[in-house]
């Protein structure tokens, strides 16, 4: 995710805000992947607790957007996402027809300073405009650097757009600690309800959304696609860390 500058980004809560938008049975399982294949009803698409040796690549189905820009590693039994200076990371499953969806993960930067984490939803294969298809999709933003906000953003044309952003009173992020995030993705008539929160692991999950909006554009309506994970550095090439991923159906 590329930030828009202070002045850019006064202005987009401010129109936010006046908009209304919150601105503040049994299954099979692969042994790495926790994949549901039945029963079909089942709202559980992919089930991640990430293992195995310091420095093993991330398993299959993950596949790499960017590989030239990119480390993605099983480090402490915890899946490690590296990147290079203002450059995005991106590591992506593969296609999944849901349209509407909800992802629940931990995360631990490095350097949260310095660092911003993105998880995608009906993500279309691609990384900004770095690959001949140019990236799409809905993604919530954990967001370090000046900013220090949880943000819900777009990507048409490769080209990422911040539509909403929350920061979290409640959450003083640091360096080193796991916290989990949840982001849900919905259907609503034309347009797509997009919510998400963050809070420390092992404290109780905050019952509201701390930030969620509407959104229209129509490349992004009623479609599926990929789930990807990202990681930009603004600067340095510190890494985050993902873990105890959860992806469901709604």
């Amino acid at each position: 995710m590329v930030l828009p500058s202070a002045v850019a980004f006064a202005a987009l809560v401010g129109s936010a805000a006046a908009a209304g938008t919150t601105i503040d049975g049994p299954a099979t399982l692969d042994r790495h992947a926790v994949r549901v294949t039945a029963p079909s009803t089942s709202d559980v698409v992919y089930q991640w607790g990430f293992s195995g040796a310091n420095g093993a690549t991330w398993p299959a189905p993950w596949t790499a957007l960017n590989s030239a820009v990119l480390s993605a590693t099983i480090v402490g039994n915890e899946a490690r996402l590296t990147g290079v200076t203002s450059r995005v990371a991106r590591m992506a499953l593969p296609v999944d027809p849901s349209v509407d969806a909800e992802a629940q993960f931990t995360i631990r930067f490095d350097d949260f300073h310095s660092q911003g984490f993105g998880f995608y939803l009906r993500q279309n294969g691609g990384a900004l405009r770095d690959t001949t298809l140019h990236g799409q999709g809905y993604a919530v933003f954990v967001e370090g650097g000046y900013q220090r906000v949880i943000g819900l953003w777009r990507e048409i044309d490769g080209v990422e757009t911040r539509i909403a952003a929350s920061a979290p009173s409640s959450v003083e992020l640091a360096d080193g600690v796991p916290y989990r995030v949840r982001y849900r993705v919905q259907q609503n008539g034309a347009s797509t309800l997009l919510q998400a929160k963050v809070w420390p692991a092992g404290a109780a999950e905050p019952a509201g959304w701390m930030v969620e909006t509407v959104d229209s554009t129509p490349q992004l309506q009623r479609t599926s696609g990929r789930y990807a994970a990202d990681v930009y550095n603004f600067s340095g090439t510190g890494g985050v860390n993902l873990d105890d991923l959860t992806i469901r159906r709604l």
